[in-house]
């Protein structure tokens, strides 16, 4: 079994959610919403990772990385905050639904590899209650069932 590097699985996430809608800015290194001016714009940061127990001997130990895409977006002060964020959103899920060709899990691409990337987790959402500026957080997750490189 091919081995891949985490950052072969990251950039096959990023490639997929950042297709989804139509971002103005992309990157795989958080930047404070103060400095981007360019938006909607959508950030992903790897967060952790977590090892399952194996589970038999000869057999690849399951991993989860856990990732957080950042998403920044002007709200128009004459329209609801809701009006940009939850198109925003629902094109997020759109790009990480489940593919049914493979037994209805998102492998970003790398069937055999990737089991599964999806959304988990409580989304943190600031609508610029205070101002124009939207912020949300997305938790997502993604399980890897091979191993990976070790070079």
């Amino acid at each position: 079994m091919t081995a891949f590097t985490r950052n072969t699985v990251l950039q096959a996430l990023f490639n997929v959610v950042s297709a989804s809608s139509g971002f103005q800015a992309t990157g795989r290194k958080l930047v404070a919403w103060t400095e981007q001016t360019s938006q909607p714009a959508l950030f992903q940061r790897i967060i952790g990772e977590e090892f399952a127990p194996l589970e038999g001997y000869g057999q690849p130990q399951k991993k989860t990385l856990h990732v957080e895409l950042w998403i920044y977006a002007q709200t128009d002060i004459a329209d609801t905050p809701e009006s940009v964020i939850l198109p925003l959103l629902d094109a997020l899920d759109t790009a990480l639904a489940t593919n049914t060709l493979y037994d209805g899990r998102q492998q970003l691409g790398l069937e055999g590899f990737v089991d599964h990337a999806w959304r988990q987790g409580e989304t943190v959402i600031s609508q610029g209650e205070t101002g124009t500026q939207a912020i949300i957080v997305v938790p997502v997750r993604v399980s890897v069932i091979a191993p990976f490189a070790t070079s």
